[in-house]
């Protein structure tokens, strides 16, 4: 986030502008860039909460708890931000165009988009990161064309985070919109989808393997990592009981319970009483951290991935 913070307001001039952010989350990202910035900022999200910001951090930032509408806000944006939202929307092109009427007017406002790269996913087989919650899959031209449509031309297009996410900024395009549409990519894309279809079968087969070698020894795992992987993980392997228990850094997680297979999240401190001869690690992203946190802990289990 402190890259993309530096190269935003490095790269275009926001500071002392107004900055919206849409789909806010607990308002981490907006009262840091507004902080980076010396801008202003308005958070709208139906599930905010605040993230404890300090004093001069407040003075900058408002939310709006609630969800997103042009009408709804008390002033158009200088740079609106939007992360990981149009991905998971049944009408992605129709909230862009909502987003555009929120832009100042003119060529210097500008639109932030991010999303994971579909092009990443399929291509590196991430199988565990398709989920219900995303209904839409954008590589690089298919983010352009719908930026087209809705008037807007792309300015650069950065993937953030290991190439796993797209980011793009853009502005309202000063030529008209003629509706052309680039399908670069478009036959590669179909041939990773096959290749992706097997690569799932193989994957769940080895695990089913794995899990059943587990048994037959009467050993079990720890699964670190409630996540979108981690609940897609094992919803396919619910019904064995070789994971004893759950753990998530992420404090509003804990205390919950996984969809379909029921699993309760707890705390990774938990596995200080419990010493763990194996943790399975659901996203490889985290993997330094996680092991990190487990020498810390004193323990040293054999870690595995997803």
């Amino acid at each position: 986030l402190d890259e993309l913070i530096g190269r935003l307001c490095d790269t275009y001039p926001i500071t002392d502008e107004m900055i919206l952010d849409i789909g806010c989350g607990n308002g981490y990202f907006l009262h840091r860039l507004c902080q980076y910035a010396s801008s202003t900022g308005i958070g709208v999200d139906p599930s905010y909460h605040p993230a404890a910001p300090s004093p001069t951090q407040r003075e900058r930032v408002v939310f709006i708890k609630d969800y997103f509408s042009p009408d709804k806000l008390v002033r158009e944006g200088d740079l609106i931000c939007c992360r990981h939202v149009i991905d998971e929307l049944a009408l992605p092109r129709a909230f862009v165009s909502d987003l555009v009427q929120a832009m100042t007017p003119g060529l210097s406002s500008l639109l932030y988009l991010e999303m994971p790269n579909a092009l990443k996913t399929f291509e590196a087989h991430l199988i565990w990161n398709i989920g219900y919650a995303k209904r839409s899959w954008f590589t690089s031209p298919a983010l352009r064309n719908l930026l087209s449509l809705c008037g807007l031309e792309g300015l650069e297009i950065q993937p953030p985070y290991n190439d796993e996410y797209l980011g793009i900024v853009a502005r309202r395009s000063p030529r008209p919109c003629t509706g052309e549409l680039s399908f670069e990519a478009t036959e590669r894309m179909v041939t990773l989808l096959d290749e992706f279809r097997a690569e799932f079968d193989r994957r769940v087969s080895l695990w089913r393997e794995r899990i059943s070698e587990l048994a037959k020894q009467g050993q079990s795992m720890v699964l670190w990592g409630a996540g979108m992987r981690g609940v897609n993980f094992l919803n396919r392997f619910a019904d064995v009981n070789r994971f004893t228990h759950i753990v998530d850094v992420n404090e509003d997680r804990q205390g919950r319970y996984l969809p379909v297979s029921g699993y309760l999240i707890e705390s990774p401190e938990i596995l200080k009483h419990i010493k763990p001869a194996r943790v399975l690690i659901t996203n490889a992203n985290y993997v330094q951290e996680i092991r990190a946190d487990l020498i810390s802990m004193g323990l040293d289990p054999i870690t595995e991935m997803l």
